[in-house]
């Protein structure tokens, strides 16, 4: 395989990135890079890696080959309670059985600012209810987090990541759970967040529509068929024909990266997802229809 080498300017770089679960290839050759104070969206079919390349980034998982580099640094050698500062974090899935308030479980988000043994201070608790009144969900600071709806549930999960102050925001499905006006609200404050905080958004989104409306650059994600990380260092391009179902070093997950426009045309979607759609413009937006 011939390695890339991304340019590690401030932002996001992911170089040369390889995964597999129990030899299968979950990611193979991951490249792409992405800058500062922009908002990047990973779309994809399901089990094309979009939440494995998020925990890869965040340190929750380990590569078997490559390198994430955050501001020019490899994540490898930053310690985890100053990664905890840089990266903000929402997963898809967030539960508590335990009656906490919002504001409790959005003070979670003050740990890495608070040394071991201590309880947040008068600083800490300003912060959270600032970002609770930024995403506007101040009024129930004091309700349950077990007696609110899903919805109100994720928005208080980017509360919490918010109050770690990060340079860089990774949201795995943002919209989850939410209807379709929250749904906006949310995407609306991501814009916002990166625009007037300079935090730079990486986020996973089933909707590729939402996509095209919402990101500067889009990463367009196909799932591996037929490959183990076995097979990638047995075979090579040579490989014979009888080996041709055999996952070989040029396939990879990347079907195209860059603007919206460039990336979701009816033949990249269709390598990706394999079903036929239109791409349509109305009043100067795009919106991508499925041909049934």
């Amino acid at each position: 395989m011939k390695e890339k080498k991304i340019q590690k300017n401030k932002g996001i770089s992911v170089e040369n990135l390889t995964l597999s679960y129990e030899k299968n290839l979950v990611l193979n050759n991951v490249n792409f890079s992405i800058k500062k104070g922009s908002v990047v969206t990973l779309v994809g079919p399901n089990g094309c890696g979009k939440t494995t390349l998020l925990k890869i980034i965040n340190g929750f998982l380990r590569q078997n080959e490559g390198t994430v580099y955050i501001d020019s640094r490899n994540i490898e050698e930053i310690a985890n309670r100053e990664l905890a500062k840089i990266l903000g974090h929402v997963s898809q899935m967030h539960k508590s059985s335990f009656p906490f308030s919002v504001l409790d479980v959005v003070l979670t988000g003050r740990m890495p600012y608070i040394s071991m043994f201590s309880t947040p201070g008068k600083e800490d608790i300003e912060k959270a209810y600032q970002v609770l009144e930024f995403m506007g969900i101040a009024h129930f600071a004091q309700r349950p987090y077990t007696q609110i709806s899903g919805g109100e549930r994720q928005m208080v999960m980017i509360a919490k990541a918010l109050a770690q102050e990060p340079d860089f925001l990774l949201l795995d499905e943002p919209t989850s759970f939410l209807d379709l006006k929250n749904q906006i609200h949310v995407l609306k404050t991501i814009i916002n967040l990166a625009r007037t905080r300079n935090i730079t958004v990486l986020m996973t989104l089933h909707e590729p529509n939402y996509a095209l409306l919402f990101s500067d650059e889009i990463i367009l994600l196909r799932k591996l068929e037929n490959g183990s990380f076995s097979n990638r260092h047995e075979y090579s391009h040579d490989a014979s024909p009888e080996k041709e179902n055999i996952l070989t070093l040029s396939e990879e997950n990347i079907v195209s990266s860059g603007s919206p426009e460039k990336v979701m045309t009816p033949e990249k979607i269709k390598e990706a997802y394999g079903i036929d759609v239109e791409v349509l413009e109305h009043k100067g937006k795009r919106m991508i229809i499925p041909e049934i």
